[in-house]
């Protein structure tokens, strides 16, 4: 929904570059700085939930920071709670207070044990940190050493994303105060503007992110994809992807009709899997039957009618099951069969007696 620029400290002959993907030419959002992007999301609904959770389409319960290291990871100077990230003065308070408060939701949380259990830590460490899980976030919070040494990968894999757009754009910015900036000369209203040219993808550009999870890095219960949507949805409105998102560039907007077909061809696609694996499951026999049962649905949806081509397939099945050997087969087979006499029975006597002994004879074994 605006302009997107990344890249723009690449080494390039006018000075502004973007990036560029080598050797295709491609624009395109590096992976790990959509990663980046979405864990600060991620951490600020953790820690700042009442202010940033309306930014958000969530209907689950608020984030915590111990779902942040489930997904995206743990890197001591990476997180949010790392000291050198806050300034100072007010706004380092303000994290260390949400910070505390976090403490006690994450202790809560089952969970802790498990995350604990996958870090790299000393024996003794270890021992006592999944006897006390609480020590272990007050040593986090208190020791920026033991904070520093914790790295751990989280769950979430995220692609390169690679803007669809026919054409790039060229915008300006345009310092005022090129000689304070470049001389540190004293600034003044006399200064000559000197416009820069950039390159930008153009707003209403499509792009798709694909994130993978693995399923072993998380535990169960935690729905994954409607958190990340969720961090998704806030760090599109109000974070931006790429460079100058401070000024309003990088901005998304979640295509929700997209988001709903590829879930639903995700589904379907997980449905046919298990089709397929059911099927792989059955002996030939049975496989018959189903076919069977197929045309049956197909025919009873008109009137029995004693010349219906059904008639002849009715009793080619009749025939080829009475020669099975599976028996759960033969008696599948009786049942459909019998199904199909109530729905139009065979108007000459002769045939109805076949029909009839036969369905007695395919449960026979079965019985």
């Amino acid at each position: 929904v605006s302009p997107l620029t990344t890249g723009l400290g690449n080494e390039h002959p006018v000075e502004n570059g973007f990036a560029f993907l080598t050797p295709y030419g491609l624009p395109y959002l590096a992976g790990s700085g959509i990663k980046g992007v979405l864990r600060k999301a991620a951490e600020l609904l953790a820690l700042f939930p009442d202010e940033y959770a309306s930014g958000t389409d969530a209907g689950h319960e608020p984030h915590t920071m111990l779902d942040v290291w489930w997904l995206f990871g743990f890197e001591g100077p990476g997180c949010a709670i790392w000291p050198d990230h806050q300034e100072g003065g007010a706004e380092q308070r303000r994290f260390q207070e949400a910070w505390k408060l976090q403490l006690a939701k994450v202790a809560q949380r089952p969970d802790l044990p498990e995350f604990i259990g996958r870090l790299a830590l000393s024996p003794e460490r270890r021992k006592r940190f999944l006897t006390e899980p609480r020590a272990f976030l007050s040593e986090l919070q208190e020791d920026p050493t033991f904070l520093k040494s914790i790295h751990t990968r989280g769950s979430l894999m995220i692609w390169d994303a690679f803007p669809k757009c026919s054409a790039m754009v060229v915008e300006i910015m345009t310092p005022h105060y090129s000689p304070y900036y470049q001389d540190q000369k004293q600034p003044h209203d006399s200064g000559q503007p000197t416009p820069i040219p950039f390159l930008a993808v153009p707003a209403d550009s499509a792009v798709q992110v694909i994130v993978q999870c693995h399923p072993g890095r998380i535990p169960e219960g935690l729905d994954w994809k409607k958190r990340l949507q969720a961090t998704f949805t806030f760090a599109s409105k109000w974070l931006g992807f790429g460079a100058k998102t401070a000024i309003g560039y990088g901005a998304l907007e979640l295509d929700r009709t997209l988001m709903e077909k590829t879930a639903k061809e995700a589904a379907d696609r997980r449905e046919a899997a298990k089709e397929q694996a059911r099927r792989a499951s059955l002996t030939p026999e049975t496989l018959e039957v189903e076919a069977f049962q197929v045309l049956f649905e197909k025919a009873k949806a008109q009137p029995y009618n004693a010349q219906c081509p059904f008639n002849d397939q009715r009793l080619g099945f009749l025939k080829k099951a009475l020669g099975w050997q599976d028996v759960p087969a033969r008696k599948k087979a009786a049942d459909v069969l019998e199904a199909t006499l109530v729905w139009g029975m065979p108007t000459k006597p002769e045939r109805k007696k076949e029909f009839k002994a036969a369905i007695i004879e395919l449960r026979r074994d079965a019985l």
